[in-house]
């Protein structure tokens, strides 16, 4: 599909592990800060403005403050991922990380088809990323209703894709625990995170 990109191994093995420690660790010492969706099985841990930022029942924290060691790693992924995208897409203008997540599923769990602008609420959000912290054997895809296409997991990469005109996507069932950083882009600066 033309409008949905896949930038492979864009984070390395050890950022993956640094990533991935840092979702079990507040997983496991600041359980409530996350939100979560029961019926999917899913936690996130949301960093945004709270008054734009509204995503079904998601309370953002309004800064990185939480992360505190963590800040500098997580602002050089938000460079990179800015970099990365703007330079595929040869645009001529800057893009702003407004929303970034910590994210775990758990074995079972799924996303029913969604659009990422919560039917006008966003319409801020330019780009819609995920990075992918781990590699599913089977479930899991991310699947994209209006053109039929899928993305199978895996570790390491980047897929984005235009949050207002790629229209609803979901995830299917996984057997595993199904690890990613959902990040969201603008071109306004004053929503930058």
């Amino acid at each position: 599909m033309d409008d949905v990109r896949i930038i492979k191994n864009f984070i390395s093995s050890d950022e993956i592990l640094f990533f991935k420690k840092l979702i079990d660790d507040y997983e496991t010492n600041h359980i409530d800060k996350f939100f979560s969706w029961q019926d999917w099985l899913r936690i996130s841990l949301a960093f945004g403005n709270p008054k734009n930022d509204i995503q079904g029942n998601v309370v953002a924290q309004e800064n990185l403050a939480l992360l505190a060691n963590s800040e500098a790693t997580v602002r050089t992924l938000f460079q990179r991922l800015e970099k990365g995208v703007k330079e595929t897409l040869s645009l001529d203008k800057s893009l702003y990380v407004c929303s970034f997540w910590l994210s775990k599923q758990y074995p079972g769990g799924m996303i029913p088809a969604h659009n990422d602008t919560d039917h006008g609420v966003n319409l801020h959000l330019e780009y819609s990323c995920i990075v992918y912290l781990n590699t599913l054997q089977s479930g899991g895809e991310l699947s994209f209703i209006d053109s039929g296409y899928s993305y199978k997991p895996e570790e390491g990469d980047l897929v984005f894709f235009p949050t207002k005109t790629t229209g609803y996507h979901g995830v299917s069932e996984s057997p595993e625990v199904r690890y990613t950083l959902p990040i969201w882009l603008s071109y306004d600066e004053l929503h930058k995170l």
